[in-house]
């Protein structure tokens, strides 16, 4: 009897065997020599298939980010890096019409969504591995990255160009070391993850830490995402250097935050990204075995692995796309490869 057949899992085109699940991509982009180091979706207009983009930064060559066009599949613009210089994205994102990239060396960019002319330039100096996270459909196009000082937390408002908010962690937690990940939720709420494996839930307009859960990993938060689940509720997912996925529950509605926790094992050690999808019902994790995985966020339940890539995933993002009443649910991934794998998935 063979070992091997066709099933369809979570709407994924997938092949298994009694060791391994392999899912088949919808269809792969690759345009640069160059490892794609951030990937995002980005829709100007909600529910119109014919607008629904993917945006890709790379680090290396002279393209800073390729804006690609999903009906056809084709590059429609692109960033050229600066004169002399060499494409070092460390994260792309959109909000408000406008992109705005994270470069490796500390400079921070804003470019109108439109002409993709540079509006404006900063240099915050060393920002490590931490890519910038924005909030999304906010007036003063409010950006979170790591601050001048260790352990702290800059909100720039892009808008007027300067800072909107500093986020310093109190005396008694100084053993946190830099920031590593951030993930600015609302005007109200970040959740920021440090190198001593500690994952902090900031209350921003007050400047102090709403909830923390200290030495979550032994190495530092290599990455992490958030969702507001609806009411009180804020869900995130973090991992690290080694084969732990931890979901965190915080609970807002009370004046002492509640917290819970739940921890699955990885078969390979090195998480590099992970993404909650807009409904909160899947979350995806990859890293440095090539490998993509699904799970489910009530019960993190696994349901695929995409082990199209032959290098370390550097992001992954998810979408929705409008046909009518049709709605396609995309998973995209970007790889150390040069390449972009593109998934299916049903609801």
């Amino acid at each position: 009897m063979s070992l091997f057949h066709s099933t369809n899992i979570v709407g994924f085109n997938c092949t298994y065997s009694q060791q391994q699940m392999s899912c088949v991509p919808s269809f792969v982009l690759k345009r640069q020599g160059q490892p794609v180091n951030d990937l995002t979706f980005w829709n100007r207009r909600d529910n119109d298939e014919d607008n629904l983009k993917l945006i890709t930064a790379y680090r290396g060559g002279v393209t800073d980010v390729d804006i690609w066009l999903m009906k056809t599949r084709r590059v429609v613009a692109s960033i050229e890096a600066e004169t002399g210089a060499t494409a070092s994205v460390l994260s792309v994102a959109e909000f408000n019409d406008h992109l705005v990239t994270l470069d490796r060396d500390g400079w921070l960019k804003l470019y109108d969504g439109n002409t993709m002319a540079r509006k404006t330039k900063l240099g915050l100096g060393d920002v490590g591995f931490c890519k910038a996270s924005v909030l999304r459909h906010n007036p003063s196009m409010l950006v979170a990255l790591p601050g001048d000082t260790k352990s702290s937390v800059t909100i720039w408002s892009l808008r007027d160009t300067c800072i909107a908010t500093r986020l310093l962690p109190p005396a008694h937690l100084d053993q946190l070391g830099m920031v590593m990940s951030v993930q600015l939720l609302s005007d109200r709420f970040l959740v920021a993850g440090y190198e001593d494996g500690s994952v902090l839930l900031w209350n921003v307009p007050e400047c102090k830490v709403q909830c923390s859960a200290l030495s979550l990993f032994q190495e530092p938060v290599m990455a992490l995402d958030a969702w507001l689940a609806g009411g009180d509720v804020i869900e995130c997912v973090c991992a690290s250097v080694g084969n732990q996925l931890t979901r965190l529950r915080f609970d807002v509605s009370v004046n002492d935050v509640g917290l819970a926790r739940k921890d699955i094992e990885l078969v390979n050690d090195g998480v590099s990204c992970v993404r909650i999808r807009n409904d909160g019902k899947l979350f995806a994790s990859a890293g440095w075995d090539f490998k993509v995985r699904v799970f489910g966020m009530k019960k993190m339940k696994p349901l695929a692995v995409l082990d199209y890539h032959n290098a370390a995933i550097h992001s992954v993002d998810f979408a929705d796309r409008w046909d009518g009443d049709n709605i396609t649910k995309y998973l995209a991934c970007s790889s150390k490869d040069n390449k972009v794998s593109v998934y299916n998935i049903f609801n």
